[in-house]
């Protein structure tokens, strides 16, 4: 990634985009994720899932949701994939990831630990993978929204676009509900 100003709101060195807060201190930094991070991702997914989703899923569609092995290798090693972790206080707080597809960015993943939900990592994460996207070209950025995310994501600048069914493994007679959703970038 170049070395760029972020919309505004902070500068990104080697990677690692700083967000002030009022008076100017960093709150909170975004970099590039690497397999060293991906066992606090899996926990921060998995305690976001459990304390955000419950309400919106059946017991059998959350145990789907939530991830069985970790964080797979891809995500750290594919040239399609964009993962990103929000640190503060030198902490994982949260992480989401862009995959990018031949057409379209799809952010694949945005989960906050659930200790810091609420307090703008989230969007933070989002305006910065939107902002990747854009410095990679594309135009559009869809994301299959989790029930309990669509509000999140309309607040974001997504649209929802439909109802679809994520279906769950093979054979598992399952499907999970979520939001196709999609966001125009300018």
């Amino acid at each position: 990634m170049a070395n760029s100003l972020l919309a505004g709101t902070g500068e990104r060195v080697n990677e690692i985009t700083i967000l002030p807060d009022d008076e100017g201190t960093p709150v909170v930094s975004i970099r590039t994720a690497i397999r060293d991070d991906a066992l606090e991702m899996a926990r921060i997914e998995a305690d976001a899932l459990r304390r955000r989703a419950a309400d919106r899923y059946t017991g059998e569609q959350l145990r789907l949701l939530l991830p069985d092995d970790g964080i797979p290798d891809e995500e750290f090693d594919g040239d399609a994939t964009r993962p990103v972790v929000a640190e503060r206080d030198g902490s994982v707080v949260g992480w989401g990831s862009l995959h990018l597809e031949d057409r379209s960015a799809v952010i694949a993943a945005t989960f906050v630990d659930p200790e810091h939900a609420r307090s703008g990592v989230g969007r933070e994460i989002v305006d910065h993978l939107l902002s990747v996207a854009r410095e990679e070209g594309y135009e559009t950025v869809t994301v299959h929204a989790s029930l309990n995310a669509v509000g999140f994501y309309e607040v974001a600048g997504f649209e929802r676009v439909r109802e679809i069914d994520i279906a769950g493994p093979a054979g598992a007679g399952v499907d999970v509900p979520a939001v196709l959703m999609r966001t125009t970038l300018s």
